[in-house]
């Protein structure tokens, strides 16, 4: 089975160049049983970067240029030439584990054909910072991502879905991608509104926790803007397809309207609120900290939650002010 690597990256070199030597370090211990790396291209939004040579990699690699367009636009355009049957969508900010490969090669070997999507979780970089571990614990919670928690732990599940796979980490079978294009009207949440579709056609899709990726964190303040832009196209994907309408995404929305129309009314109904959601905020930092061994960023995974939630509702906020969008 003949695989294509796609990358799409944007004025991040050393980032890139870190994703590619992980790759080339499984090329060196990948047996190359059932499935086999035909090409890695990597599409860059803006200038090109420096990419150092690989033994494995370099002869493998194509780069193409695209001027400032989003990366849903970039891969639907590398999908159309690819060579191999299944494309292994990465981020440019993410490492393979050192038996990514393998373990794929094993997927393969376990599932014969039968394969449409496959895909895995993402975990915290091994060196990242304080707050960036905090924000990896805060991720995990239910508090925080809801469904898509699953996306970021190494627990077993056999089937895959929009809330536990995601586009960092996404095998999908190319004929697929001839058919069905990921909508270029979003520059976020895009493989969610995919994922979704294909699911309704009743593709095959599976998750396994062996194929896992170290993905970079934003640091502190740095999670607002993904927050934000998440929560707004979250929004949008709901109003561009209602397929893709599920009502836990917008209790944060809620929550953010009804505090503010307590604000103007029922101050001490909007006091009793707040204080149980910084309950349910100590709890589930506590819990998590501890399931992940990182009891001592308990405070700052308290502050992870309270940054991603809010930023992620003022992003919503934002979409529902934005309606002359819907349908372009």
């Amino acid at each position: 089975m003949n695989i294509s690597i796609v990358i799409v990256s944007k004025d991040r070199e050393e980032l890139l160049n870190n994703c590619l030597m992980s790759i080339d370090k499984n090329f060196a211990s990948h047996k190359k049983n059932a499935i086999n790396v035909v090409e890695v291209v990597v599409g860059f939004s803006s200038r090109p970067t420096q990419i150092n040579y690989l033994p494995h990699v370099s002869p493998l690699l194509k780069t193409l240029q695209f001027a400032d367009e989003y990366p849903a636009y970039i891969r639907n355009k590398i999908v159309v030439n690819v060579i191999g049957d299944y494309v292994l969508f990465l981020d440019d900010d993410i490492i393979l584990n050192d038996d990514y490969l393998n373990n794929l090669d094993q997927v393969f070997k376990e599932n014969s054909s039968e394969i449409d999507v496959v895909g895995g979780p993402d975990c915290v970089y091994l060196n990242s910072s304080r707050l960036e571990r905090a924000v990896s614990v805060a991720l995990q919670s239910p508090l925080t991502t809801f469904k898509t928690r699953y996306r970021h732990n190494l627990l077993k599940y056999s089937s895959g879905h929009e809330s536990n796979l995601t586009l960092c980490n996404l095998l999908v079978r190319t004929s697929i991608c001839h058919q069905i294009n990921f909508d270029e009207r979003l520059l976020r949440n895009e493989e969610n509104d995919f994922l979704n579709r294909l699911t309704i056609l009743g593709y095959r899709m599976l998750r396994s926790e062996n194929l896992f990726v170290y993905h970079k964190r934003r640091d502190g303040l740095l999670i607002f803007k993904p927050s934000f832009i998440s929560g707004y196209y979250r929004f949008r994907m709901c109003m561009l397809r209602k397929e893709n309408f599920d009502f836990i995404y917008f209790i944060p929305l809620l929550c953010l309207i009804l505090a503010i129309t307590l604000f103007f009314t029922y101050i001490d109904v909007l006091m009793l609120l707040m204080g149980f959601y910084f309950f349910l905020n100590l709890v589930t930092s506590f819990v998590y900290s501890l399931k992940n061994k990182e009891g001592q960023l308990f405070l700052w995974v308290i502050f992870a939650q309270v940054m991603i939630v809010s930023s992620y509702s003022l992003g919503q906020i934002y979409a529902l002010c934005r309606v002359d969008l819907y349908g372009k």
